[in-house]
């Protein structure tokens, strides 16, 4: 009844992905070819637009939450209880589908919530990085295939049927697919092919409801990026023959952010927010808009970004708690540079003693700037306009709304132009001494001119 002379659009899946993961050019279709259900994507849609298309496999409606009141409704309160930006797919598959998805990876943690029908489940733990050229939150996409061989390596971790009522927790960056065809026989994970339709009598329909922490910049390696950019720092990983980054601190660093429900115990977060935030306008540019820096939440926060960049290139940082302590007890003068702007570790080797330069951390100030900018400005606007989007969601039929979607929708790309440039952009403190310091070049050589070099 929703759908039916409504401007909502699905998709129907591809031939290449119903015929699973065969490799070569198939893969690369595969996403690609995905069709409108509707031969004029313009007009209205028909129910009888979306039962034709089931004809040929599964149906999806991504931003369903855009066009449905009932979704965005679900959004609201999500967004409420996780305080992380959210979205509802729908999925709808017909009865005995061998290939509904084949195995990928998305960059949302989902929520799987089947509401008719039984669709049975495949998700494997992730596979191990280090496939040039891959994002470990994009497998299975865009010519890449995720092997059996990588499968086998994440191990198989869930394999089950979902019937009407049951939710599943999928985490971003975890291979999962589908179909209707299969059914688990046992908690072994053992499975066998069955042609009857009592499992699966009925058309499959699941919701999935993901948290955008990654698409709206909400994890470590966002703050990373920022905070070396910004600090002067490249922020290119240091691989190579002698330093290795660990598959630990390659998903580690991938994490959200202690923001919403994931700030647990360390803090009220309202209360921290609205606390440290003495501007909560939610499009105010200016990003320094923290109160006291003392706050427990705030420093647990610096100091965990600071031991995630440092896992993640253990080879590259100086150990702050240990440098002092290393100045102290050695008597090499030549061990920290005149300048203290690098610190040195020795290392001996056949009782050589050789240096291994190592970089400072950006400065406390630079770390709290970004996090400043996340906390009082980024999230709060995302949150903000996503609550305005929703509650404009009200009747798919009327074309008035699909115009005011358009305005928002185009309210949070300019949310996403202010993220990358406040990424790009050089720490104010930074700015000011490098400023100072030209000042005072200026100033010398003029004088020296003035002087002909006398003082």
């Amino acid at each position: 009844q929703t759908i039916d002379g409504s401007f909502i659009s699905g998709q129907q899946t591809s031939l290449e992905i119903r015929k699973g993961s065969k490799g070569g050019d198939d893969d690369v279709k595969r996403w690609r070819n995905n069709k409108n259900i509707k031969d004029n994507p313009q007009r209205r849609t028909r129910w009888d637009d979306v039962v034709t298309a089931l004809t040929g496999g599964t149906v999806f409606f991504n931003h369903a939450s855009l066009s449905f009141p009932s979704l965005a409704h679900i959004c609201r309160l999500a967004t409420l209880a996780f305080g992380l930006p959210t979205n509802v797919n729908i999925y709808v598959t017909p009865p005995l589908v061998e290939t509904s998805i084949p195995p990928h990876t998305d960059r949302q943690d989902v929520l799987i919530m089947q509401t008719a029908g039984s669709k049975r489940w495949r998700v494997w733990g992730p596979p191990k990085q280090g496939k040039p050229g891959v994002d470990p939150f994009n497998r299975g996409k865009n010519g890449d295939t995720i092997t059996e061989r990588e499968l086998q390596s994440g191990k198989l971790l869930i394999n089950a049927v979902l019937r009407p009522g049951d939710v599943l927790y999928v985490p971003a960056g975890f291979p999962h697919a589908t179909d209707t065809s299969t059914v688990v026989v046992n908690e072994s994970n053992d499975s066998v092919k069955m042609e009857s339709t009592d499992i699966f009598s009925e058309t499959s329909l699941h919701l999935t409801l993901g948290l955008d922490a990654h698409v709206w910049g909400l994890t470590y390696l966002h703050l990373r990026q920022f905070v070396l950019s910004r600090s002067g720092k490249d922020p290119a990983l240091r691989r190579g023959a002698t330093f290795t980054v660990s598959e630990e601190a390659s998903w580690d660093i991938t994490r959200t952010i202690p923001v919403g429900f994931l700030a647990g115990k360390k803090a009220d977060w309202d209360k921290t927010r609205n606390e440290s935030c003495q501007n909560n306008d939610h499009f105010t540019p200016n990003a320094t808009q923290m109160g006291s820096i003392e706050n427990e939440y705030l420093e647990e926060f610096i100091d965990d970004l600071k031991k995630i960049i440092m896992r993640l290139e253990h080879h590259r940082w100086a150990d702050e708690e240990s440098k002092s302590k290393k100045e102290e007890s050695t008597k090499d003068k030549d061990a920290v540079d005149s300048n203290n702007e690098m610190d040195y570790e020795l290392v001996s080797s056949n009782a050589i003693q050789h240096k291994k330069a190592r970089e400072p951390l950006p400065t406390h100030g630079q770390f709290l700037s970004v996090i400043e900018y996340i906390l009082c400005q980024h999230l709060p606007s995302v949150l903000h306009a996503q609550e305005v989007m929703y509650s404009h969601v009200t009747d798919p039929r009327d074309d008035s709304m699909l115009l005011e979607m358009r305005k928002l929708s185009k309210k949070q790309n300019e949310i996403m132009q202010q993220f990358s440039a406040f990424g790009q952009e050089r720490y104010e403190e930074d700015v000011q001494v490098e400023r100072e310091e030209k000042n005072e070049v200026e100033e010398d050589f003029w004088h020296q001119f003035k002087t002909g070099g006398k003082s």
